[in-house]
């Protein structure tokens, strides 16, 4: 699967040509995957920015929009700083289809021992001016890895493990 054919289909759909003319001035945010290889389920949505909302594509099956309240989103999650245009190159070094194999060369080359990755969600994003795949890997035996890379030239810009059970102590 590649970025580019989901985007090409969400802007080929009804419901983007009808949320554009409502929307002009909207612009692409993000691309959201969610690679489940426990279920074999797969997720995909694109989001794009309004001056209030933020519309989300679903893209498995039939494109059904969602559009949600701007500043709801970003109390729920978190985001301090208005979202970035994700501005796209003619060509991605790493495509969604490469993920799992980027994300398993890191993962080994950290020295993790052998554990499968159960689920991978990939967020096509501006992070630090730079256009960016941040992935959340969730492993067998409770270990979650953050790795972000370089979508234009496929460098390796961050990564970091975390146990879940820290995680869990730091909330409680």
């Amino acid at each position: 699967m590649k970025f580019f054919d989901v985007l090409k289909k969400v802007e080929n759909s009804e419901a983007y040509k009808n949320f554009k003319k409502q929307h002009k001035n909207s612009y692409l945010a993000a691309g959201f995957f969610v690679l489940d290889f426990e279920e074999g389920k797969h997720m995909q949505q694109i989001d794009y920015v309004t001056k209030n909302e933020i519309a989300t594509f679903y893209v498995n099956g039939e494109i059904k929009i969602k559009l949600e309240s701007k500043k709801e989103i970003e109390r729920e999650i978190g985001i301090k700083e208005e979202l970035a245009e994700l501005k796209l190159p003619k060509k991605l070094a790493v495509d969604i289809e490469d993920i799992e194999d980027k994300a398993k060369d890191v993962i080994d080359a950290m020295e993790l021992g052998d554990r499968a990755i159960n689920k991978i969600i990939a967020v096509l994003q501006i992070h630090n001016s730079k256009t960016i795949w941040n992935l959340t890997c969730i492993l067998s035996g409770f270990l979650i890895v953050t790795i972000h890379i370089d979508a234009v030239n496929g460098d390796i810009l961050f990564n970091e493990k975390k146990d879940i059970f820290d995680i869990m102590r730091k909330l409680y």
